[in-house]
């Protein structure tokens, strides 16, 4: 019987590929694009440490709010994600889970 200790299943950092909820409250005046981005899962698509910043992709992008994307990217400073995984279902289960107040 294997036995998984909590330490080596905690990831600190997000990585490129994950997919993430983003917190934009404090970040995006656009009240549309502000429930897009929190209600959206999105994947990382570049991280720049050194800034501290994230590109997100994001696809299914209303035509009104393309503009503030571009080729479907946005960048976000990386304090804002929310939520993270590798596994896009863990990310869709605290999406519905704060969507149901559960």
């Amino acid at each position: 019987m294997k036995h998984l200790k909590y330490f080596e299943k905690i990831e600190r950092k997000p990585k490129v590929g994950d997919y993430v909820i983003i917190d934009s409250a404090y970040t995006i005046e656009d009240k549309e694009l502000e429930y897009f981005i929190e209600n959206t899962i999105g994947k990382i698509h570049r991280i720049d440490f050194r800034y501290t910043y994230v590109d997100v992709q994001y696809s299914n992008i209303p035509f009104d709010l393309m503009r503030y994307f571009n080729s479907n990217i946005i960048d976000f400073n990386s304090n804002c994600i929310k939520y993270f995984s590798k596994d896009r279902e863990v990310v869709e289960m605290m999406l519905n889970t704060n969507k149901y107040n559960l």
